[in-house]
């Protein structure tokens, strides 16, 4: 359903999502009953389908606000604002994608705080330059603690990189440190049984 719906074949997510709440009764899954839920609203929506509309959000964030999913609140909430832009209430969709964007910034959840920006922008002209300004410095933030990190991630793979050759360099110098010592000890024994050999026979020719 999800597949679907990001290639935006609504109507095919939906019939998908309709069957996955076929098949379970959800008493213990109702995490994933409002998930789908949701999705349906979501899908129908994009289709300029009301007919279970804002219902169907209504329930999915009612499920989530009690099992205090964050995420799930406020992806409903941002739900619901786009509903109510798409009729014409803006007062509505205003005060929804103002909690979603108040409940994620009290948690501080950054995505979702940019995604309630994100549509506040849309719906508030008011107030949209103030948004925008937020939502870039908010972005730019992000952003560069993405990059600190893909250089952490760097830094980290390059030592590791470093450690590995060091290890085969300490394996091949071993290697040749265990050859030189068997050569040495097969040096000295050839060199005294010669030693010994010579030994012998002069000590033969002595007795001759």
């Amino acid at each position: 359903g999800v597949i679907f719906q990001t290639k935006k074949e609504f109507q095919k997510s939906i019939l998908y999502f309709e069957k996955a709440l076929q098949t379970s009764d959800f008493r213990d899954k109702l995490s994933a009953y409002a998930t789908l839920k949701d999705n349906i609203g979501f899908s129908n929506l994009k289709l300029n389908n009301n007919k279970d509309l804002p219902q169907l959000f209504y329930e999915a964030l009612k499920i989530r606000d009690s099992l205090q999913i964050i995420t799930g609140v406020t992806s409903s909430q941002i739900n619901l604002s786009i509903y109510y832009a798409n009729t014409k209430d803006t007062l509505q969709s205003i005060k929804f994608a103002k909690k979603a964007y108040d409940i994620s910034k009290d948690h501080n959840i950054p995505s979702e705080v940019l995604l309630s920006l994100k549509q506040l922008i849309k719906v508030d002209n008011n107030s949209s330059a103030e948004y925008s300004e937020e939502y870039i410095r908010i972005n730019d933030s992000l952003q560069l603690a993405e990059r600190k990190i893909r250089n952490k991630l760097a830094r980290i793979e390059f030592e590791t990189d470093e450690l590995v050759m060091q290890k085969e360099q300490l394996v091949e110098q071993r290697k040749n440190l265990i050859y030189i010592g068997l050569s040495i000890i097969i040096i000295g024994v050839f060199a005294y049984i010669l030693r010994y050999q010579i030994t012998k026979n002069r000590e033969l020719r002595l007795i001759q």
